[in-house]
């Protein structure tokens, strides 16, 4: 892809990571979060910019395996918390995996149909063990828009049985919600209405300008379910508030999503995924 269309989806990235920043600054948020989120923000946008899909078969297939395996490694390294296992320790900051991990398996499950079979129901087992309301509903979301653009009926049915998970790992969460992190809109509405309707409008903007991109319209409309799902999830749950909120992970995790889509291709294929890559 061309530089010049990569320009479309830094707004998708850049307007809500800012709005979020922007607001945690006002409101006394530590200089650390501010911190972490801005150096996320710029790696973010240079992996948008500078990343290319990966070519060949082999390639983008150990791509999809290290991620899906890095979904699974909190449940083995901790830190475990009340009986979760949701994070990945790296040096001074502490990542929320499934925000890391699942936006780039999205569009990668797009690419071919035996990554979207192998790693759909491998990541809602992830997200079960953990426990992960928000993974499973981001994910139930996302291979649900990739079900009904393809007309696929099994992966809708999918998107059905990880929000029916999502739902009751929520309500079997006990996790206290952390300042700046979780609830973020709830938060920002007791402080004052201005600061939620900012916040709101962009991320509303961000998603707008990755659904009229000039890139590929099944992993954009994955990108951007997926991340109505993250958000769905910290409005019901002590969940990650992804972009807006502290945390780097989601920041960085689109950010190499965003990298790995491809451009417009002139003429559709008969089916969003082939069962085999090149």
């Amino acid at each position: 892809m061309a530089i010049r269309p990569r320009y479309r989806v830094l707004p998708f990235l850049a307007f809500p990571v800012l709005a979020g920043i922007v607001w945690m600054a006002g409101n006394g948020a530590l200089r650390q979060y501010i911190a972490v989120n801005a150096v996320a923000l710029a790696i973010g946008l240079a992996a948008a910019l500078w990343l290319r899909p990966p070519q060949g078969t082999m390639p983008r297939r150990g791509l999809f395996a290290f991620l899906l395996l890095l979904l699974f490694v909190p449940l083995a390294s901790g830190p475990h918390l009340d009986g979760v296992s949701r994070w990945l320790p790296l040096g001074p900051v502490t990542l929320h995996v499934g925000g890391l991990a699942l936006p780039a398996l999205l569009v990668l499950m797009t690419r071919e149909r035996p990554l979207l079979l192998v790693g759909a129901p491998l990541a809602l087992l992830a997200a079960i063990l953990q426990p992960d309301a928000a993974l499973s509903l981001s994910l139930a979301l996302g291979v649900g828009a990739i079900g009904m653009i393809g007309k696929e009926t099994s992966l809708t049915l999918f998107g059905v049985v990880g929000i029916v998970a999502a739902v009751v790992l929520c309500l079997s969460d006990t996790l206290e919600p952390q300042m700046f992190v979780e609830h973020v809109f709830a938060t920002a509405a007791a402080q004052s209405l201005v600061w939620v309707l900012v916040l709101a409008a962009a991320a509303i903007v961000g998603l707008v300008a990755l659904l009229t991109a000039p890139v590929e319209k099944l992993p954009r409309l994955a990108l951007a379910a997926s991340l109505v799902g993250f958000v769905l999830a910290s409005l019901i749950g002590p969940y990650p508030t992804a972009l807006i909120g502290y945390g780097a992970a989601p920041i960085l995790g689109y950010g190499l999503a965003l990298g790995l889509l491809g451009k417009t291709q002139s003429a559709p294929s008969a089916r969003p995924f082939t069962r085999s890559g090149s």
